[in-house]
């Protein structure tokens, strides 16, 4: 069994969490294309930290998770990501 992002969860109640249906929130196309590296890293780290990644974590287990997400995309090599992965847990 692989992680999935509500692997790790704390709260019950967030487990039975639906993403469909009427209280869903349309996604948001955004540009990433024009984001200095500094401003990249920070979005990768945000999705990091609204997907709830630990810090307890491996970067395999946290690359299978975030591979859906198009906030992945704004670090454009696999190497920048794992370094802003390894900077957002140290």
């Amino acid at each position: 069994m692989y992680p999935t992002k509500d692997y790790f969860c704390t709260n019950a109640g967030d487990l039975g969490r639906s993403e469909v249906g009427p209280k869903s929130v349309k996604k948001q196309i955004i540009n990433f294309d024009n984001l200095s590296r500094q401003e990249a890293v920070e979005v990768f780290q945000g999705m990091l930290s609204d997907l709830g990644i630990a810090v307890t974590w491996k970067w395999e287990d946290v690359n299978r998770v975030v591979q859906n997400d198009e906030r992945v995309k704004v670090l454009r090599t696999m190497a920048d990501r794992k370094q802003a992965f390894q900077d957002y847990i140290f």
